[in-house]
């Protein structure tokens, strides 16, 4: 195995740069190296349960820490899990691996009692810095609701005159067959040069766009597929959390939103 991926591990345990550079026998610039080039998607667990911090953060993050009965991956695959409640992409991001291998393991994680008690604590908690407030969710919801499809695909069309390939010894254009001019089309109706419309169609660069309103793109046979979130999905949920989000922010309570997908 290289190097830099035995040392991924250590990383994200959050051992030092120099302690990684001694164990491996590499110099500190190299393991920096390391962490740019392969590591940039990862970050120390004690900088991942900094997630959000707010106001009363720091107890629940405490009694997280305390909690000897987990693994720290378990730990932060609870994290990640109040984030979607999406058990697969939780499993990812704490533990790495295939999308497939992640449905597995997501599913049998997700199902172990000690994970289970450790989420039900994190759902009961009246810190809303784990997971989305009332304000986030809304504010997902609402830029769902509100998306067009206009936001990553361009579209448009273009004009073109239509013309006759003709063959002419002077002609200014050349192919295999030797010289030709290009005389307008003329439309037999109008008795003016014909044309035509092309649709065209391009997806917007990444650089662009906010990629958060795209479920799904894909590439099939050269053609970019796009599908969108459920515009109407989401505002109907949105409308059902609206004015029970309205009146207990006016009791300066927090609403917690966990069935978006329901």
């Amino acid at each position: 195995m290289e190097k830099w991926k035995a040392a991924r591990k250590d990383y994200v345990q959050g051992m030092k740069y120099k302690d990684i550079a001694t164990k491996y026998s590499v110099s500190i610039n190299t393991v920096k190296s390391w962490k740019k080039r392969h590591w940039s998607n990862d970050a120390p667990i004690s900088k991942k349960y900094a997630y959000k911090t707010k106001r009363g953060a720091s107890k629940v993050i405490n009694d997280l820490d305390a909690n000897k009965e987990l693994t720290d991956k378990q730990k932060l695959f609870c994290l990640y899990y109040i984030q979607r409640y999406n058990a697969t992409w939780a499993y990812q991001q704490a533990y790495g691996g295939s999308y497939n291998t992640a449905k597995v393991e997501g599913s049998r994680t997700l199902a172990k009692p000690n994970i289970r008690k450790q989420l039900a604590k994190l759902q009961a908690s009246q810190s809303n810095d784990l997971y989305f407030d009332a304000v986030d969710a809304m504010g997902e919801l609402a830029k769902l609701a509100f998306s067009s499809i206009g936001d990553v695909i361009e579209f448009k069309s273009v004009k073109h005159m239509k013309w006759v390939k003709i063959r002419d010894e002077k002609g200014q254009y050349e192919d295999n067959r030797g010289n030709y001019r290009l005389d307008p089309m003329v439309d037999v109706d109008t008795g003016k040069q014909a044309y035509y419309y092309e649709n065209i169609i391009r997806l917007r660069s990444s650089d662009e766009i906010d990629a958060s309103s795209i479920k799904s793109i894909r590439i099939d046979k050269g053609n970019a597929i796009v599908e969108m979130y459920d515009k109407q999905k989401a505002l109907g949920i949105l409308l059902k959390y609206l004015n029970k989000f309205t009146s207990t922010a006016e009791q300066g309570n927090t609403v917690i939103v966990d069935d978006i997908d329901k």
